[in-house]
């Protein structure tokens, strides 16, 4: 939980184009998270 607190507050800082692939990064490895159960 701390982790992904400190993982948003740092995509915060990064540029629009870094922001959209890491969202979309974090997409990807939720729905590879939710195919495991």
């Amino acid at each position: 939980m701390l982790e992904e607190t400190r993982l948003f507050s740092r995509t915060g800082h990064l540029l629009p184009s870094e922001k959209s692939r890491v969202s979309l990064l974090f997409i990807f490895f939720v729905l590879y998270t939710a195919l495991l159960y």
